[in-house]
């Protein structure tokens, strides 16, 4: 999803007009307007990935650094903003996930995502949600020692908060 911004609205209301994206949708969170392609649009964008571009990764990635952005605001004065930010694209994460899951390049770009995520999962009531998705992240194949170790005392946490034995 897109957020709008205040100079770039016209051009995303020309967007909408073509049937290029979808109306805004305005978060009761935040206020903030968000747009979304339409698939057939994202399918044409995909067609002009070049060759030697792992659309797969680059959404990964893309999500990682948006991921590492919002990590820093899940516990402090931001903390509301971000957790209706991860509310309103947490399926796009999911999937950036499920992409890389058996990938080892993508590892870094799970861990980075998960790290942020679970704590956000956790603070909303979906305990369930962070176990598995953590559990996904260690799987991942080519994780490092510390990446690894990271996110396993995220789940053992994540496992004493739901009340499984340590």
């Amino acid at each position: 999803s897109l957020a709008m911004e205040d100079d770039a609205g016209p051009a995303l209301r020309s967007l909408v007009n073509m049937s290029l994206l979808q109306e805004p949708v305005r978060s009761e969170r935040d206020g903030r307007s968000r747009y979304r392609m339409l698939e057939p649009t994202k399918q044409f964008v995909r067609s002009r990935v070049p060759a030697d571009v792992d659309p797969d990764i680059a959404h990964a990635s893309a999500f990682a650094t948006l991921a590492a952005r919002e990590e820093q605001c899940l516990h402090g004065p931001s903390q509301a903003e971000a957790f209706s930010r991860l509310e309103e694209d947490g399926a796009e994460y999911l999937k950036a996930v499920d992409a890389m899951r058996d990938r080892p390049e993508g590892s870094a770009l799970i861990a980075g995502i998960a790290g942020a995520l679970w704590y956000w999962l956790m603070q909303t009531g979906d305990g369930v949600g962070a176990r598995r998705l953590l559990e996904r992240a260690i799987e991942a194949p080519g994780l490092s020692r510390g990446e690894r170790e990271r996110l396993s005392a995220a789940s053992v946490l994540v496992g004493s908060e739901l009340g499984e034995p340590g």
